[in-house]
């Protein structure tokens, strides 16, 4: 005897689209989408996938830009010490 019940099977499935009329079995995928449909889904992937290279890219240039300014920024406090303990030993 079976521990787990059975589930009904859905009913086969009826969809309409441009004037297409589909019927498959349940569990089967729909092919009732127009080639048009599926042309603008794949454009929007590739577009989607273009979108989040140049994020990454971009947001690789970010952290490198802002690497070379902290060291920037660090080279300029070791100069402005410098100046300064040079201006303080000239007053003694």
């Amino acid at each position: 005897m079976d521990s787990e019940p059975s589930s009904p099977s859905p009913p086969d499935v009826v969809a309409e689209d441009e004037g297409h009329l589909e019927r498959t079995d349940a569990g089967k995928t729909l092919d009732c989408v127009g080639d048009d449909v599926v042309q603008r889904f794949t454009a929007a992937q590739v577009e989607i996938q273009q979108l989040k290279d140049k994020i990454s890219f971009q947001s690789r240039e970010n952290f490198r830009k802002e690497k070379d300014l902290r060291y920037l920024d660090s080279k300029i406090a070791l100069l402005i010490g410098h100046k300064i303990s040079a201006a303080v030993s000239r007053t003694r």
